[in-house]
């Protein structure tokens, strides 16, 4: 499935958001049906994150990996725009690893 432009240019600019807050948003290729990127924080924290447009939806194998991965306790996140996504940073650099950071009621309101 081609990326569409909007959904490179949110990617784009929350690349640069996550630069500035000493972040690594790391690109996943060659893996069909896998989230576009992984967080990592200065914090320890990881998210896996699948980037769309607000009216983009997960094809049935983003849904079947994203749940893999949500089975194996990896946070996977949908952010939608920009906003999102420095709402995502800011929960994710909250808490240090070894502290306790519930995004289960956060990845349900982001759309996931």
């Amino acid at each position: 499935m081609p990326v569409s432009k909007r959904e490179a240019e949110i990617e784009f600019e929350c690349r640069k958001l996550a630069e500035k807050s000493k972040c690594k948003l790391l690109k996943i290729q060659g893996v069909k049906g896998y989230p576009d990127r992984i967080l990592l924080t200065p914090t320890g924290n990881i998210a896996f994150l699948e980037f769309k447009t607000p009216s983009g939806q997960l094809s049935p194998l983003q849904v079947h990996h994203t749940g893999q991965l949500r089975a194996m306790n990896f946070v996977t996140l949908v952010p939608r725009s920009r906003e999102q996504f420095q709402q995502i940073l800011s929960l994710m650099l909250l808490v240090p690893r070894n502290g306790y950071l519930d995004l289960t009621k956060f990845e349900a309101w982001i759309g996931s």
